[in-house]
C-alpha cells in the first residue's frame, strides 16, 4: 500500500523542519511519497525543500500564506493514494509509524481515521515523558473537553477528508472541530503505541494561548448545543471562561505545573531517545 505524508510547513525554523523530513526517511516503510506545501515558509526553507533529491519528494508552492485547515483541503485534493498521513512541520516520526499505520488500513477497511498516542519533547529534543493528547471520548461531554486525537498523528483515506473538509476559517481548532463533525459518521482508531515524538513549547505565549482557547470553544460549543443538555453546555461554557481567565491572568505563572500534569513518566526513555537519533539522522538526498 503507497502512503502520502502531506507536511504543509511555513516560518523559517529551518532544523526542526528537517529534523521532520528526516524522520520520513528514517520510516521502515518505504512505499511512500513525500507532499511537502509551502504555506508562507521563507525564502531559505522553500530552498531547503527544493533542494532535497528524491523521486518520492514534491514541493508545491504558490507564493501564498493559505493557513494550516485550507492547506489541508488542498492537500486531500492532491492526495494521489488511498490513505493520507498528517505531520507537522516541528514534530518527528518514529520510525514504525508508517508501516504500523499502513498495517492498520490493510487490516481493517472500514477505518476512516486512525491516530495514536506521541511522545512529548522540548524544543532540543529532550523526552519529556508520555503526553496526554487523548483521553476517553466515549461520551458527547467527554469529546468537548478532550481532543480525540493529538492532530500531528493522524492518517486516514483521502476520500474522507475529501468528503468531510476542514473548516478554513476556525484556526487553531480546526482539527477539534472536524473530529466532533464527523464522529458519529465515522469509524475512528487510536493507536495506543505512540508514533510521533510531539514538540512542546518550553516558554508560555500569552497570544498562542489565549487564541487557542478562544478557537476551542468556537470548535466545541456548537457540538455542545447539538449533543449537550442545557446544564453540560452551561457547566461547560464556564469553564471555557474560567480557563480563559487563567490564562489571562497566572497563565505565565502557572504554565510549567500545568505543562507537566500532562506528560507522565516512561521507564523506557533510553530506547524511545535512541529512535530519535535515529530518526534526525536519517539521509537525505541533496542535502548531503
Amino acid at each position: 500500500m503507497s502512503l502520502t505524508v502531506a507536511i504543509p510547513f511555513h516560518g523559517n525554523e529551518l532544523t526542526q523542519f528537517a529534523w521532520a523530513v528526516r524522520s520520513v526517511f528514517s520510516q521502515t516503510y518505504a512505499d511512500w511519497t513525500l507532499l511537502l506545501v509551502d504555506d508562507g515558509a521563507s525564502p531559505q526553507m522553500l530552498s531547503l525543500a527544493r533542494q532535497i533529491k528524491d523521486e518520492r519528494v514534491e514541493v508545491y508552492s504558490d507564493g501564498r500564506n493559505l493557513g494550516l485547515a485550507a492547506r489541508l483541503n488542498q492537500i486531500a485534493d492532491m492526495c494521489r493514494t488511498r490513505v493520507l498521513v498528517r505531520m507537522d512541520a516541528d514534530d518527528i516520526m518514529v520510525p514504525g509509524r508508517l508501516e504500523r499505520q499502513a498495517a492498520i488500513f490493510a487490516r481493517d477497511q472500514a477505518v476512516d481515521v486512525a491516530g495514536a498516542t506521541v511522545i512529548a519533547i522540548d524544543e532540543t529534543n529532550e523526552i519529556l515523558g508520555r503526553y496526554a493528547a487523548t483521553r476517553s471520548t466515549s461520551t458527547p461531554s467527554e469529546r468537548a473537553r478532550a481532543p480525540i486525537f493529538s492532530h500531528p498523528t493522524v492518517a486516514g483515506k483521502a476520500s474522507w477528508f475529501r468528503a468531510n473538509r476542514y473548516c478554513a476559517d476556525l484556526r487553531r481548532a480546526e482539527d477539534k472541530e472536524l473530529w466532533l463533525r464527523t464522529y458519529e459518521s465515522s469509524t475512528f482508531y487510536i493507536d495506543p503505541e505512540p508514533n510521533l515524538f510531539y514538540r512542546v513549547p518550553n516558554s508560555f505565549n500569552r497570544r498562542k494561548v489565549l487564541d487557542s482557547c478562544k478557537a476551542d470553544r468556537a470548535a466545541t460549543m456548537p457540538y455542545a448545543r447539538k449533543s449537550l443538555t442545557w446544564y453540560e453546555r452551561g457547566k461547560l461554557a464556564a469553564e471555557f471562561r474560567a480557563k480563559h481567565l487563567i490564562y489571562a491572568t497566572v497563565g505565565a505563572r502557572l504554565w510549567p505545573r500545568i505543562q507537566a500534569k500532562r506528560v507522565s513518566p516512561i521507564a523506557d526513555a533510553a530506547q524511545w531517545d535512541h529512535l530519535i537519533r535515529v530518526a534526525i539522522s536519517a539521509r537525505v538526498e541533496g542535502w548531503e
